[in-house]
């Protein structure tokens, strides 16, 4: 095997393919997880990592001195003897037949680094797809920096700990959940989702749900986490591949598989209060709300997590909140709004409140609230494309 390559480009796809790879020390459970594999063609350069939950793979081009051949080496020190070499500076890969060692060397530099064959790496299976659809790069990322904040963490309830992904005709639905609050985004596509004949039926672990989809599917956590920082603002489509237990992600730049999690997303459609059961409803401004809870939130400094109940008060023109502490000092603020109803007193975790204003890009929320719930909307909803959280309220 032997090929060069330019460090500028080579080093970013190298980044990328190497997150499952260069995670915390001890995380990859035998040595060749730690490895990437350098599957090296005639035109062009083909990387792997992979963990026990996921798969990265990148194409690399702008190849030259190419001789085919495939192996693996460490991932970390690959990347780290890279990183090494000039901006610019070409970097040549070089291993002759039955030698363990790969050379790597750029300038006047040279590391060598223990390889394991490649006929020993784990490749990810074969998926067997039963449902695929594109959508804009830009538009999932930001769909899931919308939702991601309310995925709950390392749950017994394994099905709380990932984002359900449901899939029917033109529609996507999104919605994670710790069960104490729930975030969901419902949008439309270009085109309708691509459905194997059966394939609720077929996945087992699909769940209509609410019956508003015809398959869901939970992608773990982390997965969702790594996404978020993977996907960029391209306009570019990519492509989205449902397997039995794993998703693929398809981008010009990267293919991204994880496993899916072995569990059914509960049924949440109900939780959102019907208007009639509504208290009242009111159009809050996103910068006065953020404010107020940044001002009252100053005397929390024992436990900002679990000690944020806010005591929230509606009047015709005004909205305020007050916060206690352990030490009962109290801070208090408050703004106009529109709101012309009856007073209404309630409590909320403002830490929950702050992670929807930071998550979502709008300038007003409108705030629907129930007898245990407050729900915040985008007030652009409509049919087909919504963006709405539930958070629900603190006994007095």
């Amino acid at each position: 095997m032997k090929f060069t390559v330019k460090k500028d480009v080579f080093i970013k796809p190298l980044q990328l393919v190497s997150t499952p790879a260069t995670g915390p020390a001890g995380a990859n459970p035998a040595p060749v997880y730690s490895n990437v594999l350098l599957d090296v063609r005639q035109d062009h350069l083909r990387m792997v990592c992979v963990d026990e939950r996921t798969e990265m793979e990148v194409t690399v081009g702008q190849l030259s001195g190419v001789e085919p051949g495939a192996t693996t080496v460490n991932a970390r020190m690959l990347l780290d003897s890279c990183k090494t070499a000039d901006k610019g500076e070409v970097i040549s890969f070089e291993q002759n037949d039955g030698d363990p060692q790969v050379k790597v060397s750029s300038g006047n530099a040279a590391v060598t680094l223990v390889s394991i064959d490649a006929d020993h790496f784990p490749n990810v299976k074969n998926i067997k797809q039963i449902a695929s659809f594109s959508i804009s790069e830009s538009v999932l990322r930001k769909v899931i920096n919308s939702i991601a904040f309310s995925m709950g963490d390392k749950d017994m309830r394994t099905f709380l700990n990932g984002m359900m992904l449901g899939m029917s005709g033109d529609q996507l639905i999104l919605a994670t959940t710790d069960a104490h609050r729930l975030s969901c985004r419902t949008l439309k596509l270009d085109e309708p989702v691509s459905m194997a004949q059966n394939a609720a039926v077929e996945s087992g672990d699909a769940n209509p749900g609410d019956g508003k989809t015809d398959l869901q599917v939970i992608i773990p956590r982390q997965s969702v986490l790594e996404l978020s920082k993977l996907l960029s603002d391209s306009k570019e489509k990519i492509e989205v591949i449902v397997g039995l237990n794993n998703i693929k992600i398809v981008t010009p730049e990267f293919s991204y598989v994880t496993r899916l999690v072995d569990a059914k997303f509960p049924v949440f459609a109900q939780l959102f209060p019907r208007d009639s059961d509504l208290l009242c409803e009111v159009l809050m401004p996103c910068d006065l709300l953020r404010s107020a809870i940044q001002k009252v939130a100053v005397i929390n400094s024992e436990n900002k997590v679990t000690n944020a109940r806010a005591s929230c008060f509606l009047s015709p023109g005004k909205f305020e909140i007050m916060f206690e502490n352990n030490r009962r000092e109290t801070a208090r603020d408050s703004f106009q709004i529109t709101y012309q109803g009856d007073n209404r007193q309630f409590s909320i975790n403002y830490n929950f409140v702050q992670q929807i204003l930071g998550s979502c890009d709008q300038s007003y929320m409108k705030l629907r609230l129930a007898e245990k719930s407050a729900v915040f909307e985008s007030p652009d909803n409509k049919p087909g494309s919504e963006l709405r959280y539930l958070v629900m309220l603190i006994k007095s």
